[in-house]
């Protein structure tokens, strides 16, 4: 269904029963009469979502009661009402009558049996059984079940500074509840329910609670503060940060976002004025900014039948008209106690009580509820209100042509082809310089904007007489009341480097001005700092460009420093590793040799390459020679099921796996025989069988020529080295290059060698290849322990290694133990040890190994496991690409695990095998991008990886440990001084900043190698210092690592708004949103919060601003660069029109600059010292006096008074004297500084005020708060209450608090004193910083002060 006005309802129908199962009967026929008039009263308000209080909860069949009462009662007309259905409903579990196992009401007996006497008082909610008095609610919306959230099993305990541990009887140091208790009480006595409802493709969410009545205790008042505290619970859960505390039953954290939509529905039990709970609980809620209250619920009946009762009634403050429930007339009196209470998003059209008068015919339905047996219905109203969503919705809206030109030479006259640039029916050369590209905005003034223009016509080639240029725009915004819709360009500053100051050649190189241009640099981003200078982000680099006022140059380019800090094990940069030579993916593995033009061995190019290490597999030959070969069998062949040889039409051996050629040599044929190795048969030729003359007649050849055919080329070729050989190799190389490789040899199955396996003649091999490794590195004397590791997928041989072999040889190389996906280390097997590769990756495992070797050498699918996917329900794996049989092509990445922290825990080093870039082995995760994934586990923290495309290898590691960013357009990237880790035009699209301007956050479009692809790094920039911070603020997280980023904007000093956009644009725009960043708050992977303000593809216009006959604006445009906060309901966009390229509003015709005014849903929370800007008015040196309440706050008082103070988004200098400012009426957003002298200052919202010198009285308690409060030197008063009934809805902060001069925190018109400190009112130390708190409510915070030191002296009670 889709309709504008959503009606909301809470109703506590009393339909809960004595029995279990009771109300089950009542509903089974349709003629109880309590039900049939709730039936009745629902279908008469006809509300689309309604919560119902009071409604049992039957575990054994949940759903029962509430069909029943659909079936039989809200579909059937009640009186002549029209039936209703509500297809959608929620019910769950209630913390009534469950039993606790405790004592809670302290009798002496601890009841555990439902239904006996005293039981509902022992239970965790108050209930002769499980279920009774439960909730219900029911809807006309689809409910979004994936995503509700409960928290009945939320601890009360594990609120903070919650009121649990305060309960007591009076002058009692003995807690109400026991330790014990307290540890396992539930602060729900129902529960807690988030249900998104969806409303017209939005997400609505209902927060249902019911919590206890604050009576039926004793002095203790446990009931009480436990209907305080389920009331905060919504409070904090709808205050972003605040609910950082609360998990639900499921064991997500967390509460709402800022922009999420809520209607609060429940019987709270609680008034704001009268009744008994404690301190007036439900003002939490309704004090909160995020909850609206412009419109009260009320009834005639109410009023009536207060008068009607009298009792209690007649000292009640409140007005009888919002009363929701008629309760004893003596006492509590009637009460408002049932709420509906919805987001300030969402707008309230109307809303009542469903209380209708005495001569109302609907009466018969309440009557006089005095006595609950013979109610018709509940002593409690229905409560209703109709809310619409807000939408942001367009205010303004202007145009500048897109054929619009300044002064200046042509442009436009090379497309970087040597033709004019033309498109759209435009061709250049252009008449001068065209007013387009805008990328970024400032104020110029409060009616005009300065607007970044790029870099002109779209690349580095086409845009050489472009000048860059920073224009001023005056728009005459049409509006629902006026404006033409119009704009104008007045004025422009030319960007300019007269001082030489860039160090590289440019367009205008030897012209006295140096105009730059959009071949030179390419701007995105703008703020105009405090001094007056320029700060301007560009992409070409990425540089930050510091401009004086007049666009002159004034620091060379400021290069953009690579943040990327290493988790490797020391913070060293990660090894490559050439495996069996580094490039066995383009020359057969494990070859030396050059013989001259591409006849390049796989070692030579790995080293030639920048392999850090070589790895040498090594196998021992019949006369005890290590040679380099990945296995012992130099060919395999293929056998049939009865490991019978397979023969082809030519009589020869079928080969399934080569590495030399010698099939090839019929000499040899008698050699191929059949072993056991490791456990596995296999027919073959065996290394150990030939003689190292014999070998050297060999050649290598390509071991998987199907899946590098281009490899095979080179089959024939290279010789078997062997280790003597390959070590010469690398002491060759160092001579040649004074490069110092590093080696990385395994042993090769050496309990096969030593043990098991036979010569073809059946004797024992019987050859110790760990000894014959030592002995060949020492007589060839390489013995660096920082140029060699030795591995081995076997553990003895590793231990014996470092216990005899090595100490008595009296060398000292570091081991790594191997380690494969799956099965056991073959020493294990042999010698029947019951331990698997799995068991030496636990903690404890990974403590083992340390003791022996220096690292380990794990399968990368130990660290990123991968898995296939079925996802034609074929039982087999889906061959994803198509080529016949399953790989890592084939299987998708999963999780990672904990393997490299763990191993780094045990102070291992980490070395995972094998890397390869053939689309084979390569997970589709990765795109076909190779260097994904090495990126991939270096952010994982590996210390080296093996590689068999070492140059994929290397550019990957070099990209993310290089010094700077840089883009292939950065000048050193062109003269090869830098290597290119960012894509091009991904550079700094966007600068937020802090308030003052002292601080800049570049954030870049693109993200940098070695980050997630999601990621977009938000940088830290002080100005004074003019220099980068040594780590990020974080990443900015995109919704899909496609989008790019347009601009950025603050917000105040932790906030910002960000454009993201999709790569297309018109009818096939998908995405363009604005999204509000918090850089206090990442995630663990860094991520900065998001979360969504404006969809730029829907925004209402009711007043069709763009004429183009739709009440729904769009705005698609392909790049969408331009966003500045004017106030904190409004923001202004534009376009980058990309001219004459762009032609998305009319397909024949360039697209305009477009200018916009959105309102937003949600106010921000701006800083005063942000938005259009202020009017500066300023008082004499005599005694000032300045009232924001002088002057009607509803009127334009800017425009008719612009020399008189208003109070609002103003700048107000009193001067000296002794000066009084009141801003307590409607002033907020100003910036009030009163000068030397005793001044009084009465705050009011948000505003930033600073007193100067002198004894200063400020009374910070009286309207909403959040003013930022300077003190200066004297003696001052800061009254942080001023009324302890009405406490200031945000904590007041106060910089400069020093009680060395006289200093004192105030507190007017409470009923409390000093002596009351840790019960009415506290102080807690949150990190530097002192909060105080009054009744629970925080307001006040002292920056730099510590709680501890504050003394009696530092207060004032009055």
């Amino acid at each position: 269904m889709t309709q504008d006005t959503i009606r909301f309802a809470q109703f506590n129908a009393s339909l809960n029963r004595g029995t279990e199962g009771q109300l089950i009967e009542d509903l089974s026929t349709p003629d109880n009469s309590q039900a049939k008039a709730i039936a009745e009263i629902i279908q008469r308000t006809n509300p689309d979502v309604i919560s119902i209080q009071e409604f049992d909860y039957y575990a054994d069949d949940p759903t029962k009661a509430v069909d029943l009462f659909r079936q039989n009662y809200l579909k059937v007309s009640q009186n002549g009402a029209d039936p209703i259905d509500y297809p959608y409903f929620y019910i769950a579990p209630s913390n009534t009558g469950i039993s606790s196992g405790y004592d809670l009401n302290n009798d002496g007996k601890i009841v555990t049996t439902p239904g006996e006497s005293g039981y509902g008082d022992d239970a965790f909610g108050f209930g002769n059984f499980p279920g009774q008095f439960g909730m219900l609610l029911l809807s006309k919306y689809p409910i979004d079940t994936e995503n509700v959230r409960t928290f009945q099993n939320f601890l009360w305990k594990d609120m903070p500074d919650s009121l649990l541990s305060t309960i007591a009887l009076p002058n009692s140091d003995t807690p109400w509840y026991s330790q014990q208790e307290q540890e396992v009480l539930r602060l729900s006595s129902k529960s807690h329910w988030d249900v998104p409802i969806e409303v017209n493709g939005q997400i609505i969410h209902t927060l249902v609670s019911h919590p206890t009545p604050p009576v039926f205790d004793g002095a203790e008042d446990r009931n009480g503060k436990r209907n305080h505290d389920e009331i905060r619970f919504w409070s904090d859960y709808i205050t972003p940060g605040a609910g950082d505390y609360i998990y639900d039953d499921n064991g997500n954290h967390g509460g709402l976002t800022e922009q999420a939509a809520f209607v609060i529905l429940g019987d709270q039990n609680a008034d704001p004025n009268d009744g008994d709970s404690y301190k007036y609980a439900i003002r939490q809620i309704l004090e909160n900014p995020r909850v609206n209250t412009s419109v009260t619920p009320s009834s005639e009946g109410g009023s009536e039948q207060a008068l009607l009762d009298g009792g209690k009634n007649i000292t009640h403050i409140s007005d009888p008209a919002y009363d929701t429930a008629d309760f004893n007339d003596n006492n509590p009196g009637n009460l408002r106690v049932d709420y509906v209470l919805p987001s300030q998003n969402l707008k309230i059209h109307s809303s009542q009580v469903f209380w209708p008068t005495t001569k109302d015919p609907l009466y018969s339905l309440v009557s006089d509820r005095q006595d609950a047996t013979t109610t018709p219905s509940s002593d409690h109203s229905l409560v209703w209100t109709d809310v619409t969503m807000k939408q942001p919705s367009l205010v303004g809206f202007s145009s500048l042509p897109a054929d619009t030109y300044a002064e200046g030479p042509p442009s436009g006259q090379n497309d970087g082809n040597g033709k004019p640039i033309s498109s759209n029916g435009r061709t250049g050369p252009f008449p001068g310089q065209p007013v387009q590209g805008f990328s970024g905005v400032q104020f110029a003034d409060s009616d005009s904007y300065w607007f970044l223009s790029d870099n002109g016509f779209g690349s580095q080639t086409n845009s050489a007489d472009y000048l860059l240029r920073i224009y001023k725009i005056d728009p005459d915004f049409k509006t629902a009341d006026n404006g033409s819709g119009d704009a104008e360009w007045t004025d422009y500053i030319q960007l300019s480097d007269p001082h030489n100051l860039i160090p590289w050649q440019i367009v205008n190189e030897t012209t006295t001005d140096r105009f730059l241009t959009g071949a030179d640099f390419d701007p995105e981003s703008i703020v105009l700092g405090k001094d007056g200078t320029i700060w301007i982000g560009e992409e070409f680099g990425p540089y930050l460009l510091h401009f004086d006022s007049n666009g002159v140059l004034v620091d060379a380019p400021i290069s953009t420093p690579n943040i990327f800090p290493l988790n490797t094990l020391n913070g060293q940069d990660p090894i490559v590793i050439g495996h069996r030579g580094g490039t066995p993916g383009i020359r057969p593995e494990h070859t030396i040799g050059d013989l001259g033009g591409d006849l390049i061995a796989s070692n030579n190019l790995g080293a030639e390459l920048g392999a850090d290490f070589l790895e040498p597999d090594l196998v021992v030959t019949k006369d005890g020679v290590l040679i380099v070969r990945h296995e012992p069998v130099l060919a395999a062949v293929e056998t049939d099921e009865n490991g019978n040889i397979v023969y082809d039409e030519n009589g020869k051996p079928v080969i399934s796996e080569a590495t030399t050629n010698v099939a090839n040599f019929a000499k040899f044929a008698d050699r191929l025989t059949t072993k056991v190795l490791d456990g596995d048969s296999i027919t073959g030729w065996f290394a150990e069988d030939f003689t190292l003359a014999e070998i050297k007649e060999l050649r290598a050849v390509e071991r998987i020529p199907d899946i590098r055919p281009e490899s095979a080329k080179y089959d024939g070729y290279f010789q078997i080295p062997t280790l003597e050989e390959y070590i010469n190799f690398i002491k060759d190389y160092e001579a040649a290059t004074g490069v110092k490789l590093g080696i990385y040899p395994e042993t090769k199955h050496p309990t096969y060698f030593a043990k098991e396996g036979k010569f073809l003649d059946g004797t024992p091999i019987n050859y110790n290849t760990s000894q014959i490794l030592i002995d060949t590195l020492v007589a060839n004397n390489f013995i660096d322990p920082d140029r060699i590791f030795i591995q081995s997928f076997e553990v003895s041989n590793l231990k014996e290694l470092k216990n005899e072999i090595m100490p008595n040889a009296g060398v000292d190389i570091p081991l790594v133990q191997l380690i494969d996906s799956s099965g056991a280390p073959y020493d294990y097997v042999y010698e029947g040890i019951d331990k698997t590769y799995a068991d030496l990756i636990t903690p404890e495992g990974l403590t083992e190994i340390a003791s022996y070797a220096t690292g380990i050498g794990p399968s990368k699918r130990l660290i990123v496991p991968a898995k296939t996917v079925d996802e034609n329900g074929d039982g087999q794996p889906d061959d994803i690409n198509g080529d016949g049989q399953i790989s890592d092509a084939d299987r998708y990445l999963q999780e990672p695990t904990t393997l490299v922290y763990d191993a780094h825990q045990a102070g291992l080093l980490v070395h995972p095998y094998t890397f390869r870039s053939d689309k084979f082995y390569l997970s589709p995760d990765y795109n076909g991008n190779p260097e994904l994934e090495y990126e991939q586990f270096i952010r994982l923290g590996v210390d080296g990886y093996f590689s068999d495309f070492v140059d994929d290898g290397i550019a990957a590691r070099d990209k993310i440990t290089a010094d700077d960013v840089a883009s292939p357009q950065n000048p050193g990237v062109e003269e090869d001084e830098a290597i290119a880790n960012l894509a091009r035009s991904r550079g700094f699209e966007a600068i937020s900043y802090s308030p003052d301007r002292q601080t800049l956050y570049p954030i870049l479009e693109g993200y940098v190698a070695g980050d997630p692809t999601d990621s977009r790094r938000v940088y830290e920039f002080d100005v004074a210092t003019k220099s980068f911070s040594d780590d990020l603020v974080g990443y900015y997280q995109v919704d899909d690592p496609s989008h790019a980023i347009g601009d950025a904007t603050p917000i105040n000093d932790t906030e910002f708004l960000i454009i993201e956009r999709d790569e297309k644009s018109g009818a096939e725009a998908e995405f363009k949103k604005v999204f509000k960043v918090d850089i206090s708050r990442t995630n663990e992977q860094g991520y900065l919060y998001k979360e969504e303000v404006i969809d730029l593809l829907n925004i209402a216009d009711p007043n069709d601003l763009n004429g183009d006959g739709s009440n729904t604006f769009t705005f698609p445009f392909l790049t969408i660069e331009d966003i500045l906060i004017l106030d904190e309901n409004t923001v202004l966009l534009a376009n980058d029109n990309n001219y004459p390229f762009n032609a998305i509003r009319n397909p024949s015709e360039p697209d305009n600059n477009e200018f916009i005014k959105v309102e937003l849903s949600t106010p921000l929370n701006l800083d005063s010292r942000l938005g259009t800007p202020k009017s500066i008015i300023y008082g004499t040196s005599e005694d000032d006096y300045f009232d924001d309440y002088l002057y009607d706050p509803y009127c334009d008082n800017a425009d008719l008074y612009p020399d008189l103070f208003f109070g609002d988004n103003q700048i107000l200098f009193t001067g000296d004297g002794d000066d009084i400012v009141d801003v307590s009426g409607f002033g907020r957003g100003n910036q009030i500084n009163t000068g030397n002298g005793d001044d009084i200052v009465l705050a009011g919202t948000k505003n930033s005020i600073n007193t100067g010198s002198g004894n200063d009285e400020l009374y910070l308690g009286i309207g909403g708060g959040d003013n930022i409060v300077t003190g200066g030197k004297g003696a001052d008063q800061f009254w942080i209450v001023t009324d302890e009934t009405d406490l200031p809805a945000k904590p007041n902060t106060i910089t400069d608090f020093n009680s060395g001069q006289q200093d004192v925190i105030g507190f007017a018109n409470v009923s409390f004193n000093y002596d009351s400190l840790g019960s009415d009112w506290k102080t807690r130390q949150e990190g530097d910083n002192t909060i105080v708190d009054v009744y629970g409510q925080d307001v006040a915070v002292l920056l730099g002060i510590q709680a501890n030191n504050l003394t009696q002296a530092n207060f004032a009670f009055a």
